[in-house]
């Protein structure tokens, strides 16, 4: 036999198995397989999984598989009945690697997937899954050693496959934390994860929605399969960028399905922080421009500690370490601060808001208004937020060698702020005003009946031609100030506390003089 007759003939026979494996593959219902997905993912997660539409084949170099109307079931404790729901899964596997039992699947798609993620109070999470069928799934997979690890296992598993990119679109992600009080929904336009496989990190980039504003970025988070080893630190670095603000973190966290502990270092920066009122959902003040940066790192079950605090606003700095316990009844607080500068004006900004034409002609801005329940009095009667003084207790201090309020400078500030119960009290209050010193302490009862504030304030050789020129109140005075403020009172707004006010101001001016140029404008005035 000649040896191009020979060729023919294998020719013919490798169209004839190829033709016979395409005709076998079409001819397969694949929705056949359906009880058996089902019940390996009952094994390996102890939850149910249902398919609601078709298994679906089309056939290539890279033949897809789709499938649609996925359901996976929620926690038992859930709010929900489904964690998961998919209208259509898409995914495109490598042909020549399945020849030698290696499943590549070259890119996944979800579109109109909708995602829960719950945490209780007590710390469960519907992302971790049973301890039995986590168990009875690692057993399955210690395969003898004669198995391959890209191959067919002993007891005939199909192997673990190796996915490259995974494509979301069109979904939605509930975040339901109840120890946090958070219940946020997000969009999520499009989230592209691209690697080599499960051990490989990957390039991550996502478009989503929250509050109504756009949330954009991306990153290089650790390899998939690290995402549910426990006893693994999974790498992550990510970039956010939301309403002119721009959010990095860098580090490791600890066991990412249990979240039991990270080491993140943040950088937070922005142009202002009224920016993010739309996405915070409140109002926030117009604090600009502003750069924060921390390493957080701890349980955020039992205890955080961020360190190394940077906070950046105008022409101010702030620096410190906080402690956060939160294995108790209540969070508590503990903290230290230091400055070399704030200023205020960094931090209060004047009001812009245009003038309003009235009926009669004239004009004014909503700052002039006076709100309808003061009946015109310069105090508001609107109710003091006193209940942020009690969900958690905290202990700050703050040493500064610069404030600068309304154009006076106090240097050399000492301060302690204590919260305890809804029981508020800054002491001490020590710092150096225009050449003189201050020297007193504060105390809000909150959670008394009806509130109680308590003070005590001594000045002593203050300069009071410098406080009041440094002020732009006048530069006509001068004399030396000592003084000294014993307050009390009661009440849940600050008309309340004014109108209940009882104790003693005591004020002595030494060598007290008006300069001549006052009784020059005066006797111009009134002449004589």
């Amino acid at each position: 036999m000649r040896l191009s007759t020979i060729l023919k003939v294998v020719g013919m026979l490798v169209v004839a198995v190829i033709v016979g494996g395409v005709v076998v593959i079409m001819s397969t219902d694949y929705n056949q397989y359906e009880g058996l997905i089902a019940e390996k993912v009952k094994e390996a997660t102890g939850r149910n999984l249902s398919i609601a539409g078709d298994i679906e084949l089309e056939l290539s170099f890279t033949p897809s598989l789709s499938v649609s109307g996925v359901r996976f079931e929620n926690a038992e404790w859930g709010t929900k009945p489904d964690m998961l729901s998919v209208e259509k899964i898409l995914a495109q596997v490598a042909l020549l690697p399945l020849l030698s039992n290696t499943i590549e699947v070259d890119h996944v798609l979800l579109q109109g997937a909708e995602i829960l993620i719950e945490r209780e109070a007590d710390g469960r999470a519907n992302f971790v899954f049973d301890a039995a069928a986590k168990e009875s799934a690692i057993k399955k997979d210690e395969t003898p050693a004669s198995s391959s690890a890209t191959g067919l296992s002993g007891d005939g598993s199909l192997p673990i496959p190796i996915v490259r990119k995974v494509l979301i679109e069109n979904a939605k992600l509930i975040y339901r934390d109840v120890s946090a009080g958070v219940t946020e929904t997000i969009l999520l336009k499009k989230i592209l994860l691209d690697g080599e496989g499960p051990q490989s990190p990957v390039n991550l980039t996502f478009d989503m929605t929250l509050n109504g504003q756009p949330v954009f970025g991306g990153g290089q988070p650790g390899p998939l399969d690290g995402l549910t080893d426990p006893d693994k630190d999974w790498p992550l670095k990510l970039t956010v960028e939301a309403s002119g603000a721009k959010v990095g973190l860098d580090g490791p966290i600890r066991d990412p399905a249990g979240v039991k502990g990270f080491k993140v270092g943040v950088n937070v920066s922005g142009e202002s922080l009224a920016n993010l009122s739309a996405l915070a959902g409140a109002p926030v003040p117009p604090i600009s421009p502003y750069q924060v940066s921390a390493k957080i790192h701890g349980d955020p079950l039992q205890a955080l500690q961020l360190v190394n605090i940077g906070v950046k606003v105008g022409k101010s700095d702030i620096n410190g370490d906080v402690k956060v316990n939160l294995s108790g009844k209540k969070p508590s607080v503990d903290g230290k601060f230091t400055s070399e500068l704030i200023d205020l004006a960094d931090f209060i900004k004047p009001s812009s808001a245009a003038p309003e034409k009235s009926t009669d002609g004239s004009t004014s801005t909503s700052a002039d208004k006076t709100p309808a329940d003061s009946d015109g009095r310069v105090l508001p009667n609107d109710p003091l937020p006193l209940d942020a003084l009690k969900p958690a207790n905290a202990k700050i201090g703050l040493t500064a060698k610069r404030v600068l309020a309304q154009g006076v400078a106090i240097e050399n500030i000492v301060t302690s702020v204590t919260l305890r119960d809804g029981d508020l009290q800054v002491a001490p209050m020590k710092a150096e005003i225009s050449n003189g010193t201050l020297d007193g302490k504060v105390r809000l009862n909150a959670a008394a009946k009806t509130p109680a504030l308590n003070d005590g304030i001594k000045a002593s050789k203050i300069d009071l031609g410098k406080l009041l020129t440094d002020a732009a109140i006048t530069d006509l005075l001068e004399g030396g100030l000592n003084a000294q403020v014993q307050l009390k009172g009661r009440g849940s707004s600050v008309r309340a506390l004014a109108a209940g006010l009882d104790g003693q101001i005591r004020a002595v001016i030494g060598e007290g003089r008006v300069k001549t140029t006052a009784l020059d404008t005066l006797s111009a005035d009134h002449p004589v």
